[in-house]
């Protein structure tokens, strides 16, 4: 990059191709490595550069229209001659016309200022529409398009080859009863959009929407925040995210439905359930990530409906100063690494907890949880990086007890103990199996005791 200037087409996309590189060889050396201790293989995909989607329609250097706001008029002009050919005081009803002008496909350029849409857009076939922006990321957009509409901003249905960029999707869920950022839907054979460097906040329902039978979209530095639903809500398959956030949504940051994609570099944050929530159709998923002051878990993997597991998907997640680090409902052969901690005392109450699922594999480092580091109810699962073979952890006993019976989370019963209280007294082990441990106190609890404990196989 010069200074004082931009990164040109030639660098950008040398800089980008050089960033998916490094992402894929992460995803393949993580499967190679956890494959070959377990014995069997999630597929990492090789996918081709995100540019693919806007190379297919051609150059990009030229806009087909260039959309400019003049007080209360809005002008769609010639990207060729100049020439102004579409006006209006609605900005909708100018893009739209503008969208159906382009039968082949092309590029709409929109320069910087708000435009209140009060219809939906409806992308046509490789029609990109390109914001102007100061910089390379969601937050530097100067176009906003600001929601007028009892419905949704953006569609791009039944559509091959599509792109945005460098755009704010603002939504006014104070006026209206419905409406989402971006909905990709369509039948089979549709997809293959590009969706880059966009800004997406206060929608009532989902920020960032795709649809089953939708394939391979790329999303790139996509923030979705402050929706009445989820931030993303993604279905389909063979999609790839990269460093996508979303953070204060009412349900999840990420519910995930799709199968065989890529969620790199990726956070989920503040959300009132979970960071990440991967239910019926995730098979065969790679997430590296972080989740973190998630009112409900950082990541969650549920049988819903029941018959439906996340079924092989591979997970590489920090998830701190979130109610539970790690919540597992349901799921089979489920591989998920990483640390699960907390950084604010008491923040995040419990670390791993797990509730259902069959034969997951987990490679978790846990500590420092105010309550438990590892909570076991139900399910069958593998412990691995010596997470399996020793615990500890830090439990409270109740004022007044002489007892107190921890959940050890290893996957046998224990052949060593200990124990130690933090107050004057003795302590020894009452009884053991193959998910608890109980120890007995020689004197009741003081008010706020906890036993600070380790147990291995």
């Amino acid at each position: 990059m010069r200074r004082g200037g931009l990164y040109s087409a030639r660098t950008l996309k040398e800089k980008r191709t050089a960033l998916n590189n490094r992402e894929v060889l992460a995803l393949v050396s993580l499967t190679v490595v956890v494959s070959g201790f377990l014995g069997f293989q999630i597929r990492a995909s090789l996918v081709s550069s995100p540019l693919g989607a806007m190379e297919a329609i051609g150059p990009v250097t030229t806009a087909s229209y260039v959309i400019s706001v003049e007080g209360s008029t809005v002008y769609a002009r010639s990207g060729a001659t100049g020439e102004t050919v579409y006006s209006g005081t609605d900005a909708a009803a100018v893009l739209q016309d503008v969208t159906d002008a382009l039968t082949n496909g092309g590029r709409i350029f929109i320069r910087s200022g708000t435009y209140r849409i009060t219809k939906t857009i409806s992308l046509g076939d490789k029609v990109v529409v390109e914001g102007e922006s100061v910089g390379h990321h969601a937050t530097n957009a100067g176009v906003v398009l600001e929601q007028a509409v009892d419905n949704h901003l953006i569609t791009i249905s039944n559509r091959i080859f599509c792109g945005l960029s460098h755009l704010t999707l603002h939504g006014r869920k104070d006026l209206y009863a419905s409406g989402k950022g971006i909905l990709i839907n369509g039948s089979f054979g549709s997809g293959y959009h590009y969706i880059e460097d966009v800004y997406i906040d206060n929608f009532k329902e989902n920020g960032f929407e795709v649809q089953s039978e939708v394939t391979e979209v790329f999303a790139q530095r996509i923030i979705s925040n402050n929706n009445d639903a989820n931030g993303f809500w993604i279905a389909g398959g063979n999609h790839r995210f990269i460093g996508c956030i979303a953070g204060g949504n009412a349900y999840n940051g990420f519910q995930l439905l799709d199968g065989e994609s890529q969620y790199v570099g990726c956070a989920g944050w503040s959300n009132g359930y979970y960071g990440f929530y991967l239910t019926a159709g995730c098979n065969g998923l790679e997430i590296l990530g972080q989740a973190y002051d998630n009112h409900g878990a950082g990541i969650c993997l549920e049988e819903t409906p029941p018959g439906y597991p996340p079924l092989k998907n591979l997970i590489y997640l920090n998830s701190y100063d979130n109610n539970k680090g790690v919540l597992i409902r349901g799921g089979s052969e489920n591989i998920i690494h990483g640390l699960v901690t907390e950084v604010v005392k008491g923040k995040q109450p419990y670390g791993v907890v797990i509730e259902g699922g069959r034969n997951n594999i987990l490679d978790l480092e846990s500590f420092g949880h105010g309550s438990s580091d590892w909570a076991f109810t139900s399910g069958t699962y593998l412990l691995v990086g010596g997470q399996g073979l020793k615990h500890h952890g830090r439990a409270p006993v109740p004022e007044g007890a002489k007892s107190v019976t921890v959940a050890h989370g290893l996957v046998a019963t224990p052949s060593s103990v200990r124990a130690t209280p933090e107050w004057d007294t003795t302590c020894y082990l009452s009884a053991k199996n193959g998910t608890h441990v109980t120890f007995t106190f020689g004197t009741s609890a003081p008010p706020g005791a906890y036993v600070d404990w380790e147990a291995d196989v």
